[in-house]
């Protein structure tokens, strides 16, 4: 990472944000894909700020997300981070990824 933030900063020390495996890789997840927020929809239902919402998670958690959800849905239906950990399926990616050894 070439830039530092508090955020960015606290990730470090806390771990992913999903699965809180610490020790690990980190990656920005934007809570709103960069792919939908040209759309008509983001536009109508969005603020201009809601696209600079990210949150620090592992590359397992990222790609596991990404894998179960396309970005029109993360966009819609899961574009804060009590949103992802209210979901059932992602619930039960998290609890699988926090037993796994970093890669």
């Amino acid at each position: 990472m070439g830039w530092r933030n508090d955020k960015a900063e606290k990730a470090l020390v806390d771990g992913c944000e999903l699965c809180h495996r610490k020790g690990v890789g980190l990656t920005r997840h934007h809570l709103i894909p960069k792919s939908t927020q040209s759309s008509k929809w983001f536009k109508n239902h969005c603020e201009k700020d809601d696209k600079k919402r990210e949150i620090y998670i592992c590359f397992l958690c990222h790609s596991g997300i990404h894998s179960l959800y396309n970005e029109k849905d993360l966009a819609r239906k899961f574009n804060t981070l009590e949103l992802l950990l209210a979901d059932e399926t992602i619930k039960k990616y998290i609890v699988w990824a926090a037993k796994q050894k970093d890669l």
